[in-house]
């Protein structure tokens, strides 16, 4: 799936999946576990940025192969 982006479309993709990572590590770090700062940027909500990255990648490779896409 990932190997035919090219050009904007992978910019794209990759824009969208760092968004949603770090909305899911926001969710999971400052709303669930009660860890973290709402008021301003700190290094913690990158790294639950990253760590929801990590967590939804598994997800959309699964998304990827079940709706057909293969790597050639």
């Amino acid at each position: 799936m990932w190997s035919g982006l090219s050009g904007p479309r992978s910019w794209l993709f990759s824009l969208c999946l760092g968004l949603a990572g770090a909305m899911l590590g926001y969710l999971i770090f400052t709303v669930w576990i009660g860890i973290g700062d709402t008021a301003v940027f700190d290094l913690g909500g990158l790294v639950g940025a990253i760590i929801g990255v990590i967590i939804l990648l598994p997800f959309v490779g699964i998304v990827a192969r079940a709706t057909g896409h293969r790597k050639t």
